[in-house]
């Protein structure tokens, strides 16, 4: 669940798109605009409904289907389950240790880690009749290569917002996900003003093993982004630095850069579930450079 996937085991065809910590679990609330033109639409017919989905393509599925797969991770199995559909499987970023869901809420759903134990042939054990899958998840297993196993949906969008208002509408429910978003988006807004946000600095960051350092300096992933939302200013920001290598809303950083996480607070986003995190953070917090923090 750290910044790769391992090689796939001889005969099974890997489904490794990148993972991190933090898990994206908190991918069900994202930042504001809540509207895309590429939200799945529907139009029923009899036993089956036309979508067409995030990437373009229309595609015929089961009115109501009974076994569905779930290819994403954390976020798109919350917003399955959202609107109440539980699938028969689902892949998340680590299976044995998925939060964010009440009790009870996964029971049934057989979990599979995203960057490894999945292949197509246990998918195909698994006789879906129905795959609904992130956009990025999708166009790297191929959409015809999984259309052969069942009718697949992908999600998307530039938000995660998006992706739920998308993952409900292809169950009938796109009205419902746009009132739910205007509520959050309500929230955020009076949330921010309880917290004086504006004109305050939050530093984030995650140490990896290595120890490895990232600053979080904007979103995809739902703690940068909302506390933006909120109205904090991220510190350091982009311009602070330099020629630092930048993936996924993070900053990598040199332990001599530590300083550069100057915020007001300093949040520190970091997984129990992945191996050497928590030594990493115990070394860093032991250096010099952290106690002037």
């Amino acid at each position: 669940a750290a910044c790769g996937a391992p090689a796939a085991a001889p005969g099974t065809t890997s489904l490794s798109p990148e993972t991190t910590s933090p898990s994206p679990a908190a991918e069900s609330s994202p930042s504001p605009a809540a509207t895309s033109e590429t939200t799945a639409t529907a139009e029923a017919t009899g036993d089956t409904r036309t979508i067409t989905d995030a990437l373009g393509n229309t595609v015929t599925i089961p009115a109501e289907p009974r076994r569905v797969l779930a290819l994403g991770e954390e976020g798109l199995l919350a917003d399955l389950i959202d609107a109440g559909v539980k699938p028969v499987a689902a892949t998340v970023n680590v299976a044995e240790n998925v939060s964010g869901f009440a009790a009870g809420e996964l029971d049934g759903i057989q979990l599979f880690a995203s960057a490894a134990d999945t292949s197509l042939e246990t998918f195909v054990a698994l006789q879906p009749d129905l795959i609904v899958g992130s956009d990025y998840f999708v166009e790297q297993i191929g959409a015809d290569t999984l259309n052969q196993l069942a009718p697949t949906v992908a999600v998307g969008g530039d938000t995660p917002r998006e992706a739920y208002i998308q993952t409900m509408a292809i169950f009938g429910r796109e009205d419902e996900a746009r009132q739910q978003v205007s509520r959050f988006e309500q929230q955020v807004e009076q949330a921010g003003a309880q917290l004086d946000a504006a004109g305050r600095t939050v530093s984030m960051a995650t140490i990896y093993p290595g120890p490895n350092p990232a600053a979080w300096i904007d979103g995809p992933y739902a703690p940068p982004r909302l506390a933006q939302e909120l109205g904090f200013t991220l510190s350091p920001n982009a311009d602070d630095l330099g020629g630092a290598e930048v993936r996924g809303g993070r900053a990598f950083i040199s332990l001599e850069q530590l300083g550069l996480l100057d915020g007001e607070t300093l949040v520190l986003l970091q997984s129990p579930a992945v191996d050497g995190e928590a030594a990493a953070l115990e070394q860093i917090r032991n250096g010099p450079i952290w106690q002037t923090l």
